[in-house]
């Protein structure tokens, strides 16, 4: 027996007590509870579904998705490492280099 016919069998009961125990109703008993558990099974499956997603908007909203702290230690230290050699570059040469230069 798969699980939803065993939820459906256990309020199909449910329903049968609720309703005072009345003999010669159990066909409509259980098409209330399929109905039920149909319902209940559907939002569950919503709600995994907008569980699953929920990290992808998040995502979406940044841009991206969230970096791990070794990926983002890498790019601070490759950002600085540009910035050093344009740095570098940049400045004028030393007094000794230009007497070099002028030679």
């Amino acid at each position: 027996m798969s699980d939803k016919e065993q939820r459906i069998r256990v309020r199909a009961y449910q329903i049968w007590e609720r309703d005072g125990c009345r003999d010669g109703w159990a066909e409509d008993h259980w098409r209330e509870a399929e109905i039920e558990v149909e319902r209940e099974l559907a939002q569950l499956a919503v709600e995994s579904i907008q569980l699953q997603e929920e990290p992808k908007r998040k995502a979406d909203k940044r841009g991206t998705a969230p970096a791990s702290r070794a990926t983002e230690a890498r790019a601070r230290t490759s950002e600085k490492a540009k910035s050093k050699s344009v740095a570098s570059r940049s400045k004028k040469p030393s007094g000794t280099a230009r007497m070099a230069e002028m030679g």
